[in-house]
């Protein structure tokens, strides 16, 4: 039964970031992730490249006070 989920586990991930994405295009949720990865590695200890990241992020999530009024 585990190696069957791990099997599927892809598959579903896939089928719930496509949900999202739906979702987000009828205005009904906000994805909040990053949308480029800014060209970090997953194990980075670039300090200024992680910074300039972190820094993106806090822009992008300024989207979020203006989505949830209108909610």
């Amino acid at each position: 039964m585990a190696a069957e989920n791990l099997r599927r586990r892809a598959e579903r991930y896939n089928r719930g970031v496509a949900a999202a994405k739906e979702y987000e295009a009828r205005g009904r949720a906000l994805i909040v992730a990053p949308d480029d990865t800014c060209g970090l590695e997953t194990l980075s200890k670039d300090k200024e490249a992680l910074r300039r990241f972190y820094e993106k992020g806090y822009r992008d999530a300024r989207a979020i006070p203006a989505f949830m009024k209108e909610c």
